[in-house]
């Protein structure tokens, strides 16, 4: 029998606002539990984990998904002020105080006042053109459309609706009804929609969290006047399923960290050769 030294390294204390938590593996759960999320992406020390001000726009395809798309929506922002996160009223500057708190009640009239809940056509003659006509008249901040769900039947709307938003420039989130409800009778909404806020926060240009460095670790990445200079990437290769036409191409994808906090990254992604691992 060959035997081989071994080191166990435990897991690293992820960093959130003001506290720290060392997770266990074993729950594999990526909310953030009770913490507030980490804030700016510019240094450790930072005094908001988020803030948000704006309109909310909900895409739903029928009016019998109104009231959950419009829950979801409320139920969201509640769970990043939960978390931290500033709500302010839409002034176009930023206020000292803030007009949501953790504890605000559901008919709070920030709720009714910014978030908009509005139909548009799911065939895709109609899709987007509803789409841009919804957008520019509610001017959002953030868009969420509330998909059917994830099924290829709704594939086409899924990639028009995020294509429409990209050339808007417009952050933009998708929920499946189907996940909704699933979560719902499961009793973990309140966990899928803290996932969907995790989303949320990075893409209105926040961290969720960071990890907290050993002086050794801290000497590996950083400069000697304690500088990061390591740049962190991944790469990973996506095949189409094996029912596919040998046609259908793979996609690859490279991100690569742009801060100290190994919290915010730049994407890159390509169609390249079918069933090549390799990324381009």
């Amino acid at each position: 029998m060959v035997k081989l030294k071994a080191l166990k390294v435990e897991s690293p204390r992820v960093l959130y606002n003001g506290t720290s938590y060392r997770p266990n593996v074993a729950e594999q759960l990526w909310h953030p539990g009770g913490h507030n999320f980490f804030g700016g992406s510019a240094s450790t020390t930072v005094s908001e984990s988020g803030r948000f001000y704006g309109h909310i726009l909900v895409l739903i395809t029928e009016d019998r998904h109104r009231t959950i798309g419009t829950t979801c929506a409320r139920d969201l922002v509640k769970t990043l002020t939960k978390h931290g996160v500033k709500v302010y009223n839409d002034t176009g500057t930023a206020p000292t105080t803030p007009t949501l708190t953790s504890t605000s009640p559901d008919n709070h009239a920030w709720f009714t006042s910014n978030i908009h809940t509005e139909i548009v056509r799911s065939d895709l003659r109609q899709f987007a053109s509803d789409i841009r006509t919804k957008i520019k008249t509610k001017n959002p901040v953030l868009v969420m459309y509330q998909i059917p769900d994830k099924t290829s039947q709704y594939g086409g709307n899924f990639a028009t609706f995020k294509k429409v938003m990209d050339q808007s420039g417009i952050h933009s989130i998708c929920i499946s009804n189907r996940d909704v409800y699933t979560a719902s009778k499961k009793n973990r909404l309140t966990q899928y929609i803290s996932n969907v806020a995790l989303k949320a926060n990075v893409k209105l240009g926040y961290v969720n969290h960071s990890v907290e460095l050993t002086k050794e670790e801290k000497a590996m990445l950083n400069t000697a006047d304690d500088k990061s200079d390591t740049l962190i990437l991944g790469a990973d290769v996506t095949h189409a399923q094996s029912n596919s036409p040998d046609s259908a191409p793979s996609i690859a994808a490279v991100v690569g960290g742009v801060d100290a906090t190994f919290g915010r990254f730049l994407g890159s992604v390509r169609y390249q050769e079918a069933k090549k691992e390799v990324s381009y």
